[in-house]
């Protein structure tokens, strides 16, 4: 069983040029997903590249015109722009079958910083014990033996994860196998000595800040301290995994891959000029400013709200945008003069809303009213004192001795 889920973005470049969209009444009907014109649903071309000798593409008697029939709508999200489609197909194969499969091609989404698409999976039917699982296998026709491929190896994700700059990311992969005996292992996607990945391959220019991601082999999980690509503000990378299974913990070759590529989108949460959840002295009857920037990573999108939980006396302004040099970020200002009977702590936090209705992440400071700048003491200098080096900012309350 050959399984197939593709996910395309709907937005374009080309002023002149529309992507096909999938909705609910398509999804409700099995509709196609036609991209380029509803003729004929999408068909996504897997072609045999490559054998195992003594196995070919023809006598294993993979067909891929058969295989290739078109996507069937089954996901879209508006705000995101994705658009998403699957197929499945049960095809019959020699047991003498050890070939590649691919999906290959091109045009990456420019923000990607790559070309070439390769999406490849290994089927090596050698390897398999005959009518080790009842049923499984049909016996001899016409003195041609051959398998019908009813296990299988599956795994998936959402078309896109979103990780926060300067935190760690975990994505966990989900992966299955018809078979419960068999191991199952995930790895980075190669390009040699068969092209899993195209241009995002691991180790390729578009993944170089992805670089740092480590991949568990045995339960597929990703973890990441997410960054930025060098002098942007938002990035999308593309993670290219093989999921592997294998007869036996000590084996290494793998019966079958099939392959799983997400798209990363990692962003800068809401930001002030301060740390999130900074404790910051006030002093009473001093006037306090704060700015408060969000930023928006789609489409037509824009903030439009900030909700707030404010101490008394705040007062805020309206939503203005950053400017040329930020065209997606946008900001408000604080403006507080804490009075006497606000002593002590006081909490202020903010979500942005854009104008489809969805908030971002909340961002808070905690407020001592009352407390002001701390002051140095300056004392005489005694044998074995110290004192620290380089700026000390008023919200420093923690020091380590070297």
């Amino acid at each position: 069983m050959i399984n197939e889920r593709h996910s395309f973005t709907t937005t374009t470049t080309t002023p002149t040029s529309t992507r096909f969209t999938c909705n609910q009444a398509l999804i409700q009907s099995q509709g196609p997903y036609c991209d380029g014109g509803c003729a004929v649903a999408t068909a996504i071309p897997l072609m045999c590249i490559k054998s195992v000798s003594p196995s070919t593409c023809a006598n294993s008697i993979y067909n891929s015109v058969e295989v290739n029939q078109g996507l069937i709508c089954t996901d879209f999200n508006v705000y995101l722009s994705i658009s998403s489609g699957a197929t499945y197909k049960k095809v019959s194969l020699s047991n003498s079958t050890d070939i590649y499969i691919s999906y290959n091609s091109s045009a990456w989404a420019t923000e990607i910083g790559a070309n070439n698409w390769a999406v490849t999976t290994h089927i090596d039917l050698t390897q398999r014990p005959l009518n080790t699982s009842p049923g499984l296998y049909p016996p001899i026709i016409n003195r041609f033996l051959f398998y019908t491929l009813v296990f299988h190896l599956v795994t998936g994700s959402l078309p896109l994860i979103r990780c926060r700059v300067g935190q760690v990311c975990t994505i966990q992969i989900p992966i299955a196998d018809w078979d419960t005996g068999n191991v199952l292992r995930c790895r980075w996607s190669t390009g040699s000595p068969v092209d899993e990945c195209g241009d995002i391959c691991f180790t390729g220019s578009a993944t170089s800040s992805f670089s740092t991601a480590q991949l568990s082999t045995s339960d597929c999980t990703i973890t990441w301290l997410a960054a930025f690509k060098p002098s942007q503000t938002q990035s999308t990378y593309v993670a290219a995994i093989t999921v592997e299974d294998f007869v036996n913990n000590a084996s290494l070759v793998a019966l079958s891959s099939v392959p799983l590529q997400m798209l990363i989108l990692a962003y800068a949460p809401l930001a002030g000029v301060r740390p999130n959840r900074a404790c910051i002295g006030v002093p009473i009857n001093v006037t306090l400013t704060e700015t408060i920037i969000a930023q928006v990573y789609c489409a037509n999108s824009s903030i439009t709200e900030f909700l707030t939980s404010t101490p008394m006396y705040m007062t805020k302004t309206s939503v203005l945008p950053v400017g040329a040099s930020a065209p997606t970020s946008y900001y408000i200002t604080m403006t507080w003069t804490p009075t006497e009977d606000q002593y002590g702590p006081q909490v202020f936090c903010a979500s942005p809303i854009d104008n489809k209705g969805l908030s971002g992440s909340q961002y808070c400071i905690n407020y001592v009213v009352g407390l002001g700048s701390p002051d140095l003491i300056q004392s005489a200098y005694i044998i074995g004192t110290q004192s620290p080096i380089g700026v000390v900012f008023s919200n420093q309350s923690i020091f380590s001795v070297q």
